[in-house]
């Protein structure tokens, strides 16, 4: 299976809705595939993170599960192409604050999904006459729908629309579904999934302060013509709070014209400590602006993995990264910013903050179930701690506790291996790799910590801040497969095995301060 499938299952893995067969695919996968190793790991840590603020965030129970493509979208964070992959981790994150509804929640939080999901440039083109305003209503069941408007070009059609619960008690969202649009009519590309649904990522929530208004926006491809008239047929809704569904006939018929994209190819090179990275190309439409990439990826046995902090300057104005989405990996892809389209600037400046780097490493440490926890070990001169592991069902669990005295390192890569108790590699027993969440916290260089919400603020801010992320605590889970018979155990809870933990390689960002400018012609 490629890449960009494996990508498709990482929401459904990281919320264990995956059958056995689908979770081994996607471990053998990673185990030989560094680039969707990295993008898993960091939807884990966003994944963690957000949960970690629970006590102050409502949000949908599973509202990770929205998040579904190749962090090419995204976004921490795939996106996820979550959809989502941001030349580095701040895509992810802003793909994952894009797909989910809060209703209450800490003020840093609140202010970045406003930063994260606004659509002000969107706005602004449809009042230019680069979108098309609708303004359409349809009620039943005493929720109001209304399509708000739509922008559409050659990268793909935006449909923003609003869900208004007349009785003020919920908020809602829409299912979509083979029957909720001609596909075959409108669309360059299918948009139905296996389940003759669409895509759990095409659809983004945007942020609304009112507890009975669902703002959102609906991700498609490009329309085949200049123009289309869009029959969209609603006929179930589901509601953010409790989940339940309500069906009824939400019906609209609305015209969208496809608008021309300015692609410029600038093959701007700069060299940054031994790593050539090449803008190949600027694409500005009015859904969003691209900027294409290519990096030489390693040098030295290091490895260039991410651009954690990029943005491009039109004049005075700072365009920030969306939730539109690109094409991300640690060589080449497309990183999308904040439409500009009305601007129809003659020169552009891109301003790189500063990268990540993975550095290889490998040491190896010996975890004993059978003696008394915390067990430590050190790793480039820094205490780690495992507080527990559990044989439990099928699976192993580990928790790892991270010192931050004397880090030299941010993020770190592991293996494991079964041992038997001669502490010698057990070739009846294969752990693979385990999946893990993780937590942590800013520093910048002056060892000053911040929250995570509160970095994050300003990264997206473009404050002047030198700010690296931290990882301060880990769980890992993972099952425990029989080599002979190549099957899962289903109970592992008497093995009380010692495991070998291996750090691979460990992370760290190195921060610049490179401008590039460029002519539009």
């Amino acid at each position: 299976m490629d890449c960009e499938k494996i990508k498709d299952l990482f929401i459904d893995y990281i919320d264990g809705t995956l059958d056995e067969e689908a979770k081994l695919l996607i471990q053998n996968h990673i185990n030989s595939c560094t680039n969707c190793k990295n993008e898993l790991y960091k939807l884990q840590q966003i994944h963690t993170s957000l949960k970690k603020s629970s006590n102050k965030i409502i949000a949908n129970e599973n509202f990770i599960d929205n998040i579904k493509n190749k962090i090419d979208k995204s976004s921490v964070v795939n996106r996820k192409k979550i959809k989502r992959f941001r030349v580095a981790l701040i895509a992810c994150i802003i793909l994952t604050l894009s797909i989910f509804t809060v209703i209450a929640s800490e003020d840093g939080f609140i202010e970045l999904i406003k930063a994260v999901t606004k659509v002000e440039s969107l706005n602004k083109n449809v009042e230019k006459g680069y979108g098309d305003i609708i303004n359409s209503s349809s009620i039943d069941k005493n929720i109001k729908v209304t399509v708000k408007y739509a922008v559409a070009d050659d990268l793909g059609t935006a449909i923003f629309y609003e869900i208004e619960d007349l009785d003020k008690n919920k908020k809602y969202t829409m299912e979509l579904n083979k029957e909720s649009f001609d596909v075959n009519k409108y669309w360059t590309t299918d948009v139905i999934d296996a389940s003759d649904n669409f895509p759990t990522s095409s659809l983004f929530n945007l942020y609304n302060e009112k507890n009975n208004i669902s703002s959102e926006k609906l991700a498609l491809p490009a329309i085949k013509s200049s123009e289309e008239e869009i029959n969209l047929k609603i006929n179930k809704l589901i509601s953010k709070d409790d989940k339940k569904e309500i069906s009824g006939n939400w019906s609209f018929n609305f015209k969208v014209k496809k608008h021309p994209i300015k692609t410029y190819t600038i093959n701007k090179e700069v060299n940054i400590d031994g790593y050539n990275i090449k803008f190949t190309t600027i694409k500005i439409a009015p859904t969003k602006t691209l900027l294409g990439y290519e990096v030489t990826n390693k040098k030295d046995g290091e490895e260039f993995r991410t651009l954690n902090n990029i943005n491009l300057k039109y004049k005075d104005k700072y365009l920030p990264t969306t939730i539109f989405g690109g094409s991300y990996s640690n060589s080449s892809g497309e990183i999308p910013f904040e439409s500009i389209y009305f601007m129809n600037p003659d020169k552009i400046s891109i301003n790189i903050k500063n990268y990540v780097i993975e550095i290889p490493r490998e040491e190896s440490f010996i975890i004993d179930p059978n003696k008394p926890f915390p067990q430590k070990f050190k790793y480039l001169g820094s205490t780690l701690s495992v507080t527990n592991m559990i044989y439990k069902g099928e699976n192993l669990y580990i928790d790892i506790n991270y010192g931050l005295d004397n880090r030299k390192f941010e993020i770190l890569y592991f293996k494991y291996d079964v041992l038997n108790k001669n502490y010698q590699l057990n070739e009846k027993y294969s752990l693979r790799r385990l999946f893990s969440t993780s937590d942590g916290i800013f520093m910048d260089q002056y060892k000053n910590k911040y929250s995570y919400f509160e970095g994050l603020n300003m990264i997206f801010n473009n404050t002047n801040k030198k700010l690296s992320l931290y990882v301060t605590t880990s769980k890992s889970e993972g099952n425990i497969y029989d080599n002979k018979l190549k099957d899962t155990l289903k109970n592992v809870e008497n093995l009380n095995l010692p495991i070998k933990i291996t750090v691979e390689s460990y992370t760290s960002t190195n921060f610049i301060d490179k401008k590039i400018n460029v002519k539009l012609k």
